[in-house]
Order: structure tokens, then C-alpha cells, then sequence
């Protein structure tokens, strides 16, 4: 472990400010050096991802994941050219706020008084061909299930010239397997999880001193946003989606505990009042 945070430590102190200059003078070179970065971050915890589907490149595209951990972000971050949106607080965090703002993160407020304004903000972003990644449950979870999507997330297809040429892309990523074959279920899903009252520092440092684990990710058929003028609609259609691709990979892996919440039974998630706070 002491070797991975070492080597971590060295891939951070060169890679930042290479990313600095790669947003500036070396533009051209941002792509890069976020796939690198990245698929070092994944190399160091050990994660191995399988890819299923294809993620559509035709663009803009709205990237819309179901959220389990923090390492969620390499390993999309390593396969997509999109950033991130994200809640506000994070802008503020050490080192990963840095990261966030230096690669494009859009931060939101969840409030009503903001909502127009981080949509409009979000679809000015779109409206330009850039591509972005949201988390719609709004919170980390045991990766169990999927938690409610929240709709309102999805008002960028209201703004008729932003939603033009959207895509909006369901994405499951599913935690199925530890290095050693232990299944990420039950306890063992706090092992990558990050949910509930789990401290970041604590768990990043847990994770460096496994061997690693399985991801899945499984990209889903687009939806073309001129299609559909509801966007409640094009929420539960989206969340159906990543629902099938979690419980797709936890029959594959054999996990027993999530199937009954990846069916739809939300309530089998863990509270989300504690969870708010990420």
C-alpha cells in the first residue's frame, strides 16, 4: 500500500501540471493526459474495467450514470471525453475541487432559486459540443440498486436549441468482484462503495491496500432528446435503462443481494438523507 501512495503522489505531482498546460498552451494534449491520468488512478487501486456497449461519439452527449463511489470518476474519466457535473460543495474540496474546476466540472447548487440558471448553464455547455457525466440519483449509494433519478436534471431537453442534437446516453457501472474472487456483496460492498457516512481519506486508503476489483460498465442505446418533449418520461426511460445493465452484470457475477433492489425496489438503498451531504 505505502508503494501505491508513493507512486500516486508521483503521478499527481507531474500530471497536474501537465493538465494545467494542456488546458492552455497544450490544448491539444488535454485528451491525452486525461486518459493517462486516469488509467493510472485505475491501475494504482487495482480496478479492472470491462466495457460493454459502445459510448456514442456522434455528440453532444449527456453521459447519465448511476453513482457507487468516488472511483466512479477514473473509470468513466478513462473511456469518455466529458466532464463532469457535479454538486457545489465539491468545487471546494482539496485537490479533487482543483481537479474538477480544471477540467470543466459544471457545479450545481440543489436548490429551486439556482435551478434555471445551472440548467441554462448546462445547456450553454451542450449547445457548444461539449459532452457531460451526471450522477442523476444525486448521491453515492451501496451499488445495491439505483436510487430515483431526480427528473429535474434533466430539464436541458426543455432548451430547445441545446436538446437539438443531444444524446443522452443511460450508463450502468457495476462493482461485481474483488482480485481474490470475493463478490462485492453484502458488508463487502463498502469495500469500493462509497456511501452513508464513509469518510473519503479512510476508504481511498483501504481501497490502495487491496488488490483491486471488477468494474462494469455498460453503455446503453442513446436517446436522441428531440424525440421526447417529457422529461419525467425521458427520466424513468433512462433509469430503466441503467437498471437493467446493474442487474445484467450482478446475475453475471452471481451477486444474490441486488437483484430485488435493481428491479426497482428503491427502497432496499440505504438512507439517502445520509448521503446527502456528497
Amino acid at each position: 500500500m505505502v508503494g501505491r501512495i508513493v507512486v500516486l503522489i508521483i503521478v499527481l505531482a507531474v500530471q497536474v501540471p501537465l493538465y494545467v498546460l494542456s488546458v492552455g498552451p497544450a490544448r491539444r494534449l488535454r485528451l491525452a493526459q486525461q486518459f493517462f491520468f486516469c488509467r493510472q488512478v485505475l491501475r494504482l487501486t487495482g480496478l479492472s474495467v470491462r466495457v460493454l456497449g459502445q459510448p456514442s461519439t456522434e455528440g453532444p452527449v449527456l453521459y447519465a450514470s448511476n453513482h457507487v463511489s468516488y472511483l466512479d470518476i477514473p473509470v468513466l474519466n478513462a473511456l469518455l471525453d466529458a466532464s463532469f457535473i457535479s454538486k457545489a460543495e465539491v468545487k471546494g474540496w482539496p485537490l479533487i475541487g482543483f481537479i474538477g474546476r480544471l477540467t470543466g466540472t459544471v457545479f450545481i447548487r440543489r436548490h429551486a432559486a439556482g435551478a434555471k440558471r445551472q440548467r441554462d448553464e448546462i445547456a450553454d455547455r451542450l449547445a457548444q459540443g461539449d459532452s457531460l457525466i451526471l450522477f442523476p440519483e444525486g448521491t453515492s449509494t451501496n451499488g445495491a440498486g439505483v436510487a430515483p433519478f431526480r427528473s429535474s436534471l434533466f430539464g436541458v431537453i426543455d432548451q430547445a436549441e441545446a436538446s437539438a442534437h443531444l444524446l443522452i446516453q443511460p450508463v450502468s457501472i457495476t462493482y461485481t468482484r474483488c482480485a481474490d474472487g470475493t463478490p462485492l456483496e453484502g458488508p463487502a460492498r463498502a469495500l469500493y462503495a462509497w456511501f452513508d457516512d464513509a469518510v473519503l481519506l479512510p476508504h481511498f486508503k483501504r481501497v490502495l491496500g487491496m488488490r483491486g476489483a471488477e468494474v462494469v460498465v455498460t453503455f446503453h442505446e442513446p436517446l436522441r432528446a428531440a424525440d421526447h418533449s417529457d422529461r419525467k418520461h425521458v427520466t424513468q426511460l433512462v433509469r430503466n435503462a441503467v437498471i437493467a445493465g446493474v442487474a445484467a452484470a450482478q446475475a453475471e457475477a452471481g451477486l444474490r443481494d441486488g437483484l430485488a433492489a435493481s428491479a426497482g425496489l428503491s427502497a432496499a438503498l440505504p438512507a439517502a438523507s445520509a448521503a446527502e451531504r456528497r
